[in-house]
């Protein structure tokens, strides 16, 4: 998760996040869990796995 000024947030690695990398044309669901500034208002969602250099983003997310 990025809030477009170079500030990075990655997945809580102790919470029940989705633990699986998304095969191309295909869905999953579940719950993501990120520990964020109480003042962040808006930022993009990335979805990168480790091992490739697709990425998927959500843009302006507003929390």
């Amino acid at each position: 998760m990025s809030d477009n000024d170079e500030h990075y947030f990655y997945a809580k690695g102790s919470l029940k996040n989705i633990n699986e990398v998304v095969k191309p044309g295909k869905e999953v669901e579940g719950k993501g869990y990120y520990i964020i500034s109480k003042d962040l208002k808006k930022a993009d969602l990335i979805y990168s796995p480790v091992n490739t250099k697709e990425r998927a983003t959500w843009k302006n997310l507003t929390f």
